[in-house]
């Protein structure tokens, strides 16, 4: 399962003092002065040889001391670092001292005592490098955890958890990639790139509509609860495949949560410029003139980000946000679900979100939103998704980014750092410069599509039909059988690019098949019988 990571056992202890002893002293503090080149010299030993010196002394107590010390000496000379000056790079013994070393009492103290020194030493120009503490935790967290398998898209948060895990490892990372024939959905080439800048052993599997069909018709039995990200197929595909080569893979979510790498961020910024232009221009120009534009079914295409930027536009903030992510609008909710459901159904379907939106007790938009997509697409909707594809073929994906240490470190930056005009997660892009390739932090965010509208014009269309039938959705009596059609045939018609819709209604029948009609059906038989 998707597992948030946590640390116990003496074994753990050492090799993350030993870890942090190297970094403190090795990488940045004693080259720079000799006089400290016999407790450098002994940390760096620890530092290179862990699991040989832990296999020496695993059963007694010289463990707890030697890494006690080589933690002493880093702090003592950290301590030097910050008397002459030179405490940019503190911030790195912060962090890697919160994340590494919380689970032993020395730890703490050393932490607070590196802090309070950091703060008190130079804290606007530490903050300035905060974002190599932060990388600095995610190396000490994949430390443990190889060899494993990277699940690699060739975006930034896959790509520096794949460094990260390269730099970490004494073995080759094996790395995973899912393609697709459509040119404007495929990020293979991209994936292929890093994993040779890198050098990790690559696998990639090819994905296909005849693949999907066959795929999507075995979701239902494991998905637990609806699931409407169309992803969650493809997650399946690429777990199944990494599992025949690892058991254990990492993942880069929660990095746009945490970083705030979601277009959407500044696109309230947009909403509210393009609200304060007059009325009559919007409704009788603009408008009009984005529901001319063709329909394309390209991934993000442009027609369909103008629409769905236009529709949202139309609603507050929080719903805003959230129909920017979604599938149907509140007006779209309206004409879909039947009058008796309506009548036992919440009316706001925003409640919740608005709830918590307004306990947000910062006053940037933009971390008010990540705190919602945290609390609600990403352990709703990316970790669920996640979760159920991975163990349907006993996969287990950890993902580095929503440690609750790295969190709270990328929490604890100020707004800019992450939304920096148009740019987003600035601060990981910076820290990321040469650790990857370059078009790694140049790129915009893709995001894991797939071209399911144009597969519901040709393989899937039998099955959407079947599941969505008019005769299926009268019996069960949720969906407006005259809506549902109404969406269908001007998805397949090209008027409208209805994907997002449709998949969210197949993908509520595939789970209502396996959990309710399937048992409804048996438990009728055996009655019967």
């Amino acid at each position: 399962m998707t597992t948030v990571w946590r640390w116990s056992g003496d074994g753990v202890v050492a090799l993350h003092f030993a870890y942090l002893a190297y970094l403190l002293v090795g990488g940045f503090v004693a080259w720079r002065w000799p006089k400290t080149i016999v407790p450098h010299a002994l940390a760096a030993l620890w530092a290179a040889h862990p699991l040989l010196v832990e296999s020496v002394v695993w059963l007694t107590d010289l463990k707890r001391l030697l890494a006690s010390a080589a933690v002493l000496a880093g702090a003592l000379l950290w301590e030097d670092v910050l008397e002459r000056g030179r405490a940019r790079d503190a911030i790195l013994a912060v962090v890697a001292l919160a994340v590494g070393l919380a689970s032993h009492p020395l730890a703490l103290a050393l932490a607070a005592f590196v802090l309070l020194r950091t703060i008190v030493a130079d804290a606007p120009a530490l903050r300035a490098r905060g974002a190599r503490g932060g990388l600095a935790a995610m190396a000490l967290l994949v430390a443990l955890y190889v060899p494993l398998g990277v699940l690699l898209s060739g975006g930034i948060d896959s790509s520096v958890v794949t460094a990260l895990a390269v730099r970490a490892s004494s073995e080759t990372v094996k790395t995973f990639s899912i393609s697709f024939a459509e040119s404007s959905f495929d990020e293979s080439q991209y994936a292929r790139a890093v994993a040779k800048f890198l050098g990790t052993d690559h696998h990639e599997e090819r994905f296909n509509a005849s693949l999907a069909a066959n795929l999507v018709s075995e979701i239902g039995a494991w998905m637990d609860e609806p699931i409407s990200d169309p992803s969650v197929v493809p997650t399946y595909l690429l777990s199944r495949f990494t599992r025949k080569h690892v058991t254990v893979a990492l993942g880069g979510d929660g990095g746009d949560e945490i970083f705030a790498g979601y277009p959407m961020y500044f696109g309230h910024h947009m909403a509210r410029a393009y609200l304060s232009l007059p009325k009559f221009l919007r409704r009788g120009l603009v408008e009009p003139l984005v529901n001319l534009l063709p329909v394309k079914t390209k991934n993000l295409s442009f027609d369909y980000r103008a629409r769905r930027f236009i529709t949202a536009s139309h609603y507050d903030d929080v719903a805003r946000h959230h129909v920017w992510f979604g599938s149907f609008t509140p007006d779209d909710t309206e004409q879909l679900l039947t009058e008796d459901v309506k009548h036992v159904s919440e009316s706001d379907i925003y409640r919740d979100a608005r709830r918590l939106f307004a306990e947000c007790d910062s006053n940037n938009m933009t971390e008010c939103m990540q705190s919602l997509d945290t609390q609600f697409y990403l352990a709703e909707d990316i970790l669920t998704k996640v979760d159920r594809s991975s163990m349907a073929v006993s996969l287990e994906v950890r993902a580095p980014y929503i440690d609750p240490r790295v969190a709270e470190f990328a929490a604890s930056l100020p707004a800019s750092y992450k939304l920096h005009g148009y740019t987003s997660k600035y601060i990981l892009k910076k820290a990321a410069k040469g650790l990857v390739p370059p078009f790694v932090w140049r790129r915009g965010k893709k995001g894991f599509g797939v071209p399911f509208a144009k597969w519901l014009k040709s393989e899937l269309r039998p099955l959407a039909h079947d599941l969505l039938s008019p005769e299926r959705l009268g019996r069960s009596g949720i969906f407006n059988p005259a809506y549902v059609a109404k969406l269908q045939d001007e998805h397949e018609r090209g008027v409208a690019n209805h994907r997002k819709l449709l998949w969210t209604l197949l993908s509520f029948e595939l789970w209502r098949e396996s959990f309710v009609e399937t048992p409804k059906r048996i438990e009728t038989s055996v009655t019967a019988s």
